[in-house]
């Protein structure tokens, strides 16, 4: 697959149009949500296949991080771990407009 068309077209259609969507048919704002994670890892010099071989996170695991979906504590500590960073380094966690 092309890979300008996988960074520059599906994964900000995803991003931008989808995700919200999805958030809107669920009935909820996202209160945590990974978009510090991309940032990290480009800074890094890292990529998601990075992850999957070096780290063993499966591409289960990075879909749901992209989507803003839940997470296991020991797949953050994997990612604190391998990136050698701190929470805040790879979740941003924003309070729901509701105060829930």
């Amino acid at each position: 697959m092309n890979q300008n068309l996988l960074y520059g077209g599906y994964i900000p259609l995803i991003k931008e149009i989808i995700t919200p969507i999805i958030n809107t048919v669920k009935g909820g704002m996202i209160m945590i949500v990974f978009d510090p994670l991309w940032k990290t890892l480009e800074k890094k010099g890292r990529s998601t296949y990075w992850l999957r071989e070096t780290c063993g996170i499966d591409s289960k695991t990075i879909r749901r991080l992209r989507a803003n979906e839940n997470m296991e504590t020991k797949t953050l500590n994997k990612l604190c771990n391998a990136l050698e960073c701190d929470l805040s380094d790879i979740m941003l966690y924003s309070k729901d407009e509701n105060g829930i």
